[in-house]
């Protein structure tokens, strides 16, 4: 599992979901996906300070949409950037 900081999560998010929008108009699985990009870079931009309750959140709901479709397994970096803005959580006094 590739471990992101909440700078390139920041970074990375907002270029994803331009090609998502882009890529995948109107798709179902898209249109469900780029709500939780939104959400997932607004939690990294608090970090280390964001709500862990969102965040756990967060990181169900893309778990629920990967494993509604195995075909949306290439979105696991999604989860692994939410994995690596918990580990901050957790190091964080």
């Amino acid at each position: 599992m590739r471990t992101y900081i909440a700078e390139e999560i920041v970074q990375i998010v907002p270029k994803e979901l331009a090609t998502l929008r882009k890529d995948f108009p109107g798709v179902a699985w898209a249109e469900k996906l780029a709500p939780m990009l939104d959400k997932l870079c607004e939690i990294a931009t608090a970090a280390p300070n964001h709500d862990a309750a969102r965040l756990a959140d967060l990181e169900r709901r893309v778990s629920q949409l990967i494993q509604s479709d195995r075909k949306l397994k290439g979105l696991a970096p999604a989860l692994w950037m939410i994995a690596s803005l918990k580990a901050v959580e957790i190091k964080s006094p």
